[in-house]
């Protein structure tokens, strides 16, 4: 037992360095940009990181059997590299500068170049699709950051909640997104071998300068629209954002069917008092056996001084209709204003009235200098109609 250990130690080096140079692209240890990704085994008595394809090949086998038995399932390990990103604070103030997180983490023996640290970040209202809405850029830094094996390094970028133009952003869930260039060196002389890039995605909420209804709302309303049912059986709302949950009877699956029972796709939309209509930021959908579905959908924050919300659900994938529900926000008595701290809503309401944020609306005339102009463009009026005479 104890030679095959040091055997595994003493080639495990040899072995896996050779699997990552085979690599023709460093995307390859990204599971998401390339189907031959890297897949590693962790050994936890040697603190062994071991690389192999999707399929092992007969000689890694050979190592994964040695070290975990035969027709070992590797678990997860820790990932080679990774960036993460998240902002200081999930909520910020609004107009506060928001501060974003970028950590770099590197848990093999190989070193990887930076070159243009710390790396793009946009920011957009919606987290996906070919219109992203994307507000603001942040461009890249000029920094050559080097990290080490076994070892990680971090910055902080701020966002001033402003968009390209400069102006302020709307209150509302904004998604970021980062991309960092990377060159991989393997070997001792740091000979650059390939590069590509990292990736790293994190969201951050710009809440309303009067707060977040925070509360729970229990409509227990129903709508049935042909063979569907949907029960509207709660709103749970917090600075956060809010969860409408609904439970959705529809036909049991017939027996021996193919189809599998619950819902393929959830189309829904919702709107607050007389705004546009809004997206929600996903859902989730559970099949609990008899036709009956839990759907649950995840809002923005809801201002404090909502007064409805109105929410049209149009598929329950493969039905559709139309079933439409209205919820008074009345009931709900306190809202959170930043870091869940909760306050009474007939105050805060009060306080944002008084401190109301400025518009960009041209201010009115004063009073005087009003009647002032109004006067002498009368007397210009007069003057011209004696000169007509």
């Amino acid at each position: 037992m104890w030679l095959i250990l040091f055997g595994i130690l003493v080639l495990f080096p040899a072995i896996t360095s050779p699997v990552l140079a085979a690599q023709s692209d460093f995307a390859a240890l990204d599971p998401s940009q390339n189907t031959t990704a890297l897949h590693y085994i962790y050994d936890p008595k040697t603190g062994a990181l071991l690389g192999y394809g999707t399929t092992p090949s007969p000689e890694e086998q050979v190592i994964i059997n040695q070290i975990r038995g035969p027709g070992y399932s590797p678990f997860p390990a820790p990932t080679p590299l990774a960036m993460d990103m998240a902002p200081e604070q999930p909520v910020s103030a609004y107009g506060k500068p928001v501060k974003i997180n970028i950590t770099l983490s590197n848990a093999i023996s190989d070193t990887f170049t930076f070159p243009d640290f710390p790396p793009d970040i946009e920011i957009s209202t919606r987290p996906e699709g070919w219109n992203r809405g994307i507000v603001r850029t942040i461009r890249h830094g000029d920094e050559m950051r080097l990290l080490q094996p076994n070892n990680t390094t971090s910055t902080i970028l701020i966002w001033d909640q402003k968009n390209d133009q400069q102006a302020q952003v709307n209150p509302g869930v904004y998604y970021l997104s980062a991309q960092a260039g990377i060159v991989q060196n393997v070997t001792p002389d740091s000979t650059t071998i390939t590069s590509s890039f990292i990736s790293a995605n994190s969201e951050v909420i710009v809440q309303y300068p009067q707060g977040a209804l925070a509360g729970t709302l229990y409509p227990n309303v129903s709508v049935t629209d042909g063979d569907v049912t949907a029960k509207l059986d709660s709103l749970v709302l917090n600075e956060r954002g809010g969860f409408v949950n609904m439970t959705v009877i529809a036909p049991a699956p017939r027996k021996g069917s193919p189809a599998a029972p619950g819902f393929s796709q959830v189309t829904a939309e919702y709107w607050i008092d007389n705004s546009t209509a809004q997206d929600f930021r996903m859902y989730s959908s559970l099949y609990s056996g008899n036709g009956v579905n839990h759907v649950t959908w995840h809002t923005a924050p809801i201002p404090c001084d909502a007064r409805e919300i109105r929410i049209a659900a149009t598929k329950f994938d493969p039905y559709r209709g139309h079933w439409n529900f209205t919820v008074d926000c009345s009931d709900i008595s306190y809202c959170a204003v930043e870091n869940d701290t909760l306050f009474s809503r007939e105050a805060t309401e009060d306080a944002f009235r008084k401190n109301k944020p400025e518009t960009t609306q041209p201010a009115s005339l004063p009073i005087a200098p009003a009647i002032s102009a109004l006067a002498g463009i009368s007397l210009l009026m007069a003057q011209r109609g004696r000169c007509k005479k």
